[in-house]
């Protein structure tokens, strides 16, 4: 969907580039991206001095023309891109509500600032066989607790994956790879294959989004589609030197396409979490995108659990605005993973996600953000993204103000405030070492792809 959450730190200070980017595509990934073809080699004239000779020259075989798919499908070589961002900022404000009469209580002020360097490579020596792979460093690896601002950490391999078409009825992905399920805009709690049992709380789930090693296969239905993955991720196995195939993650999912909506239905199983059945619908309705969807869970006690979202998208493009609304009940409780030594009354827990990983809360939830961009013909877009958890009545407003000074330059400022008590959902998720309830945030980013 790879999206950070709004509660990472830098996000924080960024947020007002994610306030006016589009709304997150759906959540499928191309299996093949054609690129122009060099310009194809003609055959070479006989030479001069074969002409002249006496004895009749040999003549070339005829070479036949390239197919028009290897014109649009075979690159010669490998093809490198990349991307590279370096910021700087600082973030200010209070651990609580600021005392009108002793200003100075509670308030603390620290730099932000990182680095993050993508470098991928690809290569299709044919038609049918294409391999990719990325490698990535952030600075600071927030993936780390806690984080480390000192150290540079080694870069990771994010993805790395060959993919194989057989006369184009059969499409299979094989390696490290991204794979997200659902239409979720804001709380991926419908991207099944997401979810891990959380070995660090042995009796509940959680969810990573980081890419699992995976093999997926699709056969195209006309318009519609078929897709099968097995997949191994991190917190799969409960010995990780020695992994059981009993383990492993399977999926389905069947993707149709009926008038102007698309319908897609799904299942995903890994023994450690619970069965879960996904149904989304999407559909355009009076120029707003309208997702709908239901997870349906196996309860352990018996019976099931139905779980929902829903989100619409509107933009007015001659002004710039666009606004984006996402609602989402989850009934789950986490109690997939039950090991068999497990005490009796043991409870479970679901975690709202792992690390600094962008996940979901128990209950109800909301997710609103809408945003002008090039206000009044300038360089300059303001916004602002609001959560709110009714479980504990936990929220955040951050508004924003994002500039554009010079080519490649972004200025960003934003305000993130935070309401609810110190153990609240919301305010246990903040990445702030300082738990700041109100700040100010800075950041000057420059970025760049090549």
């Amino acid at each position: 969907m790879t999206r950070k959450h709004l509660l990472c730190l830098s996000i924080l200070l960024a947020c007002g580039s994610s306030l006016f980017s589009q709304a997150a595509s759906d959540n499928t990934d191309q299996m093949f991206q054609d690129n122009p073809p060099d310009a194809a080699q003609q055959p070479q004239p006989p030479s001069t001095d074969q002409a002249a000779s006496s004895t009749p020259p040999t003549q070339p075989a005829e070479q036949a023309p390239p197919s028009l798919v290897d014109q649009f499908t075979v690159q010669p070589g490998i093809q490198l891109r990349g991307s590279y961002s370096g910021n700087a900022g600082f973030l200010l404000g209070w651990a609580q509500r600021p005392d009108l009469n002793d200003l100075g209580s509670g308030f603390s002020r620290s730099p932000v600032f990182g680095m993050a360097l993508s470098l991928s490579f690809e290569a299709r020596p044919n038609a049918s066989f294409r391999v990719l792979g990325t490698l990535l460093e952030n600075y600071p690896n927030a993936s780390t607790s806690p984080v480390s601002y000192t150290d540079v950490t080694p870069p990771t391999i994010a993805e790395l994956f060959c993919d194989y078409s057989i006369s184009d009825l059969l499409f299979l992905r094989i390696g490290k790879q991204f794979i997200n399920w659902g239409a979720s805009r804001f709380f991926p709690i419908d991207n099944l294959p997401g979810r891990v049992s959380n070995r660090t709380q042995p009796y509940s789930e959680g969810f990573d989004n980081s890419a699992g090693i995976a093999v997926k296969l699709t056969v195209p239905l006309g318009v519609h589609s078929l897709s099968g993955i097995a997949q191994i991720k991190n917190n799969y196995f409960q010995v990780s030197s020695i992994p059981h195939l009993q383990e492993v993650g399977y999926g389905l999912m069947t993707d149709w396409v009926l008038g102007n909506a698309d319908i897609s239905l799904g299942g995903y199983y890994q023994k450690y979490l619970a069965p879960r059945a996904l149904l989304i619908g999407r559909a355009t309705v009076f120029g707003i995108d309208a997702r709908a969807g239901a997870i349906v869970e196996s309860v352990p006690a018996g019976g099931v659990s139905v779980s929902g979202l829903a989100n619409a998208y509107w933009e007015q493009a001659d002004v710039g605005f666009h606004v984006a609304l996402e609602y989402i009940y989850n009934a789950d409780q986490g109690q997939g993973y039950t090991p068999s030594n497990a005490e009796p009354g043991a409870s479970s827990v679901q975690t709202y996600g792992i690390g600094n990983e962008p996940g979901y809360p128990t209950g109800h939830a909301v997710e609103a953000l809408a945003g002008f961009k090039n206000i009044f013909g300038t360089n300059i877009d303001i916004g602002v993204q609001w959560e709110h958890v009714f479980i504990d009545g936990s929220g955040v407003v951050i508004p924003a103000v994002v500039f554009r000074p010079f080519e490649l330059m972004t200025l960003t400022v934003g305000v993130p405030i935070y309401y609810g008590s110190p153990t609240s959902t919301i305010m246990g998720l903040n990445p702030d070492p300082d738990k700041r309830q109100t700040a100010f945030g800075l950041k000057l980013d420059i970025s760049d792809s090549f």
